[in-house]
């Protein structure tokens, strides 16, 4: 059977892949999004900001709100660099995943790989930002996201060659059949026509 691998077919919403693409990234946009108000909390709690200007009205002065402004804090910097961690490892996933996606996976293996990397990539906020847990706990959440983009990446590089070669043999089986359906009665040995 011919896989249809044009881009109006993978990016059908008929298409499940195409679906669970879809739902996860929107989910792991939601978290970037929601990440940033992690971080702005922080800021607010302990009333320390990232430039002067943010630290209350001019004519009153930090000095009169009690907020400071600088980068020093450790809390809020945790939460930077989780932020900036999902920065440089989701949009990665988001190319790797539809690369991916081109190659026609299974549609379960597909969903199963992008549930796992959605969840490992939230693990891997709680345990660095939410509820700082010791290590491996933040590697292994890094980890597992890596080698699931790594794979994916991967399979778009070289899986366009293996299924241009099954398309191929699926084609040459059909027109076998086909020349076997046109010698008649006559069976292999027969005039073909």
């Amino acid at each position: 059977m011919a896989v249809d691998s044009s881009i109006t077919s993978i990016m059908d919403l008929n298409n499940p892949v195409f679906r669970a693409y879809l739902f996860y990234s929107s989910v792991l946009v939601l978290k970037v999004l929601l990440r940033v108000d992690l971080i702005g909390r922080q800021r607010f709690k302990k009333r320390i900001f990232i430039s002067p200007e943010d630290t209350g009205p001019e004519d009153t002065g930090p000095e009169d709100t009690g907020a400071k402004w600088g980068k020093e804090d450790p809390d809020i910097e945790r939460c930077r660099r989780a932020h900036l961690n999902d920065l440089e490892n989701i949009l990665i996933f988001f190319v790797a995943a539809w690369v991916f996606m081109c190659t026609n996976p299974e549609p379960w293996f597909a969903h199963a790989l992008f549930l796992t990397y959605t969840v490992s990539r939230i693990a891997h906020t709680v345990v660095y930002a939410v509820v700082v847990v010791p290590q491996p706990a933040l590697a292994i959440a890094w980890f597992v996201g890596w080698v699931i983009t790594i794979y994916m990446a991967a399979q778009g590089g070289g899986g366009e060659e293996e299924r241009r070669e099954e398309e191929e043999e699926e084609e040459e089986e059909r027109r076998r059949r086909r020349r076997e359906g046109e010698g008649g009665g006559e069976g292999r040995g027969g005039i073909q026509n």
